[in-house]
């Protein structure tokens, strides 16, 4: 139930809209590069080899299917109360808002062991 409420919570979502539009900003080389920002970010390491690859193929995923939907993915952006990003392409941000909700909603982040 916790996660369900982590991944749908409008807060949580703009959360990660606000990780996503920040790894988006900062010049890294690539999505793996941003990976492992976002990791270090949330969680002060870096992504397993097992982890970046299942992320990429998420990544992969969500442009895809953003990218078929661009007014879904429009909506989704407008989630919340934070309002940066808009000048950011639409698919690109959805597909990493979705990745930092995953990594956001781990266990090892909301828990800290």
């Amino acid at each position: 139930l916790q996660a369900l409420t982590l991944l749908n919570d409008p807060s949580f979502v703009e959360m990660a809209r606000a990780l996503a539009v920040r790894l988006q900003r900062e010049k890294l080389p690539d999505d793996s590069a941003r990976l492992d920002r976002a990791f270090r970010l949330s969680l002060a390491r870096p992504p397993s080899e097992e982890e970046r690859a299942s992320l990429l193929r998420l990544l992969a995923a969500q442009r895809a299917a953003w990218a078929k939907t661009p007014e879904d993915a429009a909506k989704f952006l407008k989630i919340g109360n934070f309002k940066e990003g808009s000048d950011l392409p639409a698919a690109e941000l959805a597909a990493w808002t979705t990745a930092a909700r995953v990594i956001l909603n781990l266990s090892e982040t909301i828990t800290r062991p």
